[in-house]
């Protein structure tokens, strides 16, 4: 998926219009047992207005039957309210959800995103419990559906989360794994970032410096947590480049540290 001026050497160089980014290496997870967890003692507040992303890619699915959901984002213990799946069940034919507090979304456009390619998802939430809400998911940089709603939940405050784990424990879809590569997982506080926004951070395939405003992007002074998953990182730790909510490699080796990239 290279974008017009984008070449392979000496790094990855994206378009023109983007701020050039040293990216190199990933993190593989098996789809059996690998998962990365956080210490909850770190406050999250994972509420009112805010907005994830990450690149993945998947190599296998785990589970079968309709209970087959792949985690890719967030959970935490049995208070499971913010996760992205794609579902192996012939049913549902891979397409890929996205839960929130306030609903599920399911893709607009059903891409089958078991096709081993790099992936770009975007969520944003302008969210509030018992009053009028909206979620909106963006993959590829188009938007692929809105979930508006009121809804009383609890908000997910400095729990225990894991990325590429799907775990609850009220009799539910019990350790579902994540299969595939993830690379550069980021959070925004306090900002919902517009569709141009999530376009420029697209930017054709590629990922691009979230640290620094450029082409439509202007929200870099709302990045709260950014994960390179691999680059500056030392097994089994994967640090927070922006705040201090670093990451465990767990059930992992160094070896799945990977230089598999999106370019």
């Amino acid at each position: 998926m290279l974008g017009l001026g984008n070449t392979l050497s000496g790094g990855i160089v994206p378009a023109a219009g983007a701020t050039p980014l040293t990216n190199e290496k990933s993190l593989l997870f098996d789809g059996s047992n690998d998962y990365m967890e956080a210490d909850g003692g770190t406050a999250m507040n994972l509420d009112g207005e805010f907005t994830y992303a990450f690149w993945f890619k998947l190599t296998e699915p785990s589970g079968s039957g309709t209970n087959a959901q792949m985690p890719i984002m967030f959970s935490s213990g049995g208070a499971l309210n913010f996760y992205i799946a794609t579902d192996f069940s012939t049913a549902r034919n891979n397409v890929p959800q996205v839960n929130s507090p306030i609903g599920n979304i399911t893709s607009v456009s059903n891409p089958v995103l078991s096709d081993e390619e790099w992936h770009f998802v975007c969520v944003t939430h302008d969210i509030e419990s018992g009053v009028a809400s909206e979620v909106k998911y963006y993959l590829d940089g188009a938007l692929e559906g809105t979930r508006s709603a009121t809804v009383t939940y609890t908000a997910i405050t400095g729990q225990d989360f894991k990325i590429g784990r799907y775990d609850r424990d009220d009799g539910g879809y019990t350790s579902l794994y994540f299969g595939g590569h993830m690379d550069e997982i980021s959070i925004w506080t306090d900002k919902v970032l517009t569709a141009a926004e999530v376009s420029s951070l697209y930017n054709s395939g590629t990922p691009v410096d979230l640290k620094t405003d450029q082409d439509d992007y202007g929200s870099s002074s709302s990045l709260a947590h950014w994960w390179r998953m691999g680059d500056g990182d030392t097994y089994p730790s994967i640090e927070d480049n922006v705040g201090s909510y670093d990451f465990t490699m767990t059930n992992m080796t160094s070896g799945d540290i990977v230089t598999e990239v999106p370019s």
